[in-house]
């Protein structure tokens, strides 16, 4: 009796602190995009949305979408003539909020508020939970409805 009592509480402890990794592992879809915006500071560097740091900000159809674009521009500007994390071209963004939805799962949407340039801002953004973490799934700005959409008829897909 003693020892499956013990068994037991030895697998409920390894239960809840593999709980509290994971947790701990994923920061969450606030934390994603604070992250992200951490880099559009005054001295920031922006993402290389169409290299390699691609897969670690959007989701695989998008970053798809990006690099299509890309390629076929051929060196030229291609329809993304932006960085679509700011929908802009030169940044200097301070005073960044994050405000997560309530999601669904895998999904939710999130709403960043930010200044650039002492202009306010602001951007929806649709995320999607991957094994590797949260991602940007698509990017809604002033005029940019939806940047997939503005991608697909681009490309005209």
């Amino acid at each position: 009796m003693k020892r499956s009592l013990l068994a037991a509480f030895v697998v409920a402890c390894g239960l809840l602190l593999s709980a509290q990794l994971a947790r701990a592992a994923d920061p969450g879809p606030k934390k994603f995009l604070e992250e992200i915006y951490r880099h559009y500071g005054a001295d920031g560097d922006a993402i290389d949305f169409a290299g390699a740091d691609g897969e670690t900000v959007f989701s695989q159809s998008l970053v798809d979408l990006i690099r299509t674009d890309r390629e076929q521009a051929a060196g030229e500007a291609g329809a993304l003539d932006f960085d679509p994390i700011c929908m802009c071209q030169d940044f200097n963004i301070k005073a960044v909020k994050v405000t997560v939805m309530p999601g669904l799962g895998d999904h939710t949407m999130a709403s960043v508020s930010f200044t650039n340039f002492d202009q306010p801002q602001k951007i929806n953004v649709d995320l999607v939970k991957t094994p590797a973490g949260w991602r940007i799934d698509d990017l809604h700005g002033p005029d940019v409805a939806s940047l997939k959409d503005y991608l697909k008829e681009a490309l005209g897909k």
